[in-house]
């Protein structure tokens, strides 16, 4: 039975996990990164809490999560991906508008250009990508980024990373900075692993992928996320 390398956050594979469970596939878990919050100062955004010309942009479902407000503010908010918009839903926020598939910063660029707003509070994680914020000023916004946690590596020991990456047949990678620690934390590890077939969230995830030594098959998830890497998983066991 093939089983698949789930290395998203803990708190954040159940709903992975149980889907791969549902097409037969067994799972192996290795969270190569926890979410930590941050405290973002109070003055960063409460002057544009209650101005309706200020866009709030999430990027993230832990964006939501660690934001530093309940409340909605009067501004627009907008979502980068379906379960960031969920979140938002579930957490009492209207959104101006649902996401725009493939679920990504140039995706909700060009969703942002209808938009009368000109000031953009960027919920986020810190190290985030660049992308947004800088597009957006070249259209002539003014951007206040706002990182309310951030992705730290996990730590394992030697005979534990080896356990997990010698277990699976697939690997499912959320983000590039999951791969950076899996390639760091398997060094003590002889490089054919880097032959199994790879999920990831982004096409920008392939060339590093490739650069790193991945030398398999890589699928992409669309949208990026869990259905889309179920997708992507059922096409490489070639599943309907």
């Amino acid at each position: 039975m093939t089983t698949v390398l789930v290395t998203r956050p803990k708190h954040q594979q159940e709903r992975f996990i149980s889907l791969c469970r549902s097409l037969g596939v067994n799972t192996c878990s290795l969270p190569l990164l926890q979410i930590v919050e941050r405290t973002v100062p109070f003055e960063l955004w409460e002057k544009s809490f209650h101005d309706k010309n200020s866009a709030w942009i999430f990027t993230s479902k832990n964006a939501v999560l660690h934001s530093p407000f309940s409340n909605s503010p009067d501004g627009p908010v907008f979502a980068m991906g379906a379960s960031t918009a969920q979140a938002l839903e579930e957490a009492g926020h209207k959104l101006a508008a649902m996401p725009d598939t493939p679920f990504n910063s140039e995706a909700l660029v060009n969703q942002l250009k209808t938009c009368n707003a000109r000031h953009a509070l960027v919920v986020t994680g810190v190290g985030g990508r660049a992308y947004l914020a800088k597009e957006l000023r070249l259209l002539k916004w003014t951007v206040t980024e706002l990182p309310c946690y951030e992705r730290l590596p996990e730590t394992f020991t030697d005979e534990a990373v080896t356990d997990a990456v010698n277990a699976c047949d697939i690997l499912s990678l959320t983000s590039i900075e999951s791969m950076d620690v899996l390639i760091n934390s398997s060094e003590h590890i002889d490089n054919q692993w880097k032959s199994k077939p790879l999920i990831v969230n982004s096409t920008r995830a392939v060339p590093a992928a490739r650069k790193a030594g991945f030398t398999g098959t890589i699928k992409v998830a669309v949208p990026a996320g869990d259905d889309g890497q179920i997708a992507a998983l059922k096409n490489l066991l070639k599943i309907n």
